[in-house]
């Protein structure tokens, strides 16, 4: 039997106003502790990356976004043996 790969997927907030990208100093977690970065997080079994966007604004910084003000800017993909980076338009 095949080994499946198994993918942990995420979204991040690039939000622009002015000519400028809002980033945040994270505190004491798990992940990038006590570094500046910008709202991302783990999208939830059943979840949509649109969804989960809209979630981990409101968690992390208290903001509301319309799933409609959303726009895909890219994907991701890493993988043990590469890192691959599209950007759509």
């Amino acid at each position: 039997m095949s080994t499946r790969f198994k993918s942990a997927c995420a979204v991040a907030l690039i939000l622009e106003q002015d000519n400028k990208i809002l980033c945040i100093h994270r505190g004491a977690v798990k992940i990038n502790s006590h570094c500046w970065s910008i709202v991302a997080g783990h999208i939830d079994e059943g979840e949509s990356a649109t969804v989960a966007l809209v979630r981990e604004a409101f968690e992390e910084i208290g903001i509301t976004i319309h799933p409609d003000d959303i726009t895909l800017a890219g994907l991701l993909l890493i993988h043990k043996s590469f890192l691959q980076i599209e950007i759509l338009k």
